[in-house]
């Protein structure tokens, strides 16, 4: 939930204001992406972590701003990774 409401609410929310909202996604999402590497052998993930974070500030946007839509599509998918593995 915390990721959400930093990346979405407030990083979207904050560059929204000073830059076109479709750069405001594209750097949330690019920050979301990096901050999910553990390490640097795994920057060829970066583009799927990055998607990821664009899909959930698309779902944000275009939810109206609703931190509860990217919040829940963001559980679910860590709740299939989790019980997959």
């Amino acid at each position: 939930m915390l990721e959400e409401v930093i990346f979405r609410g407030v990083l979207i929310g904050k560059l929204a204001r000073r830059t076109p909202t479709w750069v405001a996604l594209i750097v949330s999402s690019a920050l979301f992406g990096a901050l999910h590497l553990r390490s640097i052998a795994e920057w060829p993930l970066l583009l799927n972590y990055g998607l990821v974070g664009l899909l959930l500030g698309a779902l944000y946007l275009l939810s109206q701003r609703n931190i509860l839509v990217p919040i829940s599509v963001h559980v679910a998918w860590n709740t299939m990774g989790f019980v997959s593995s």
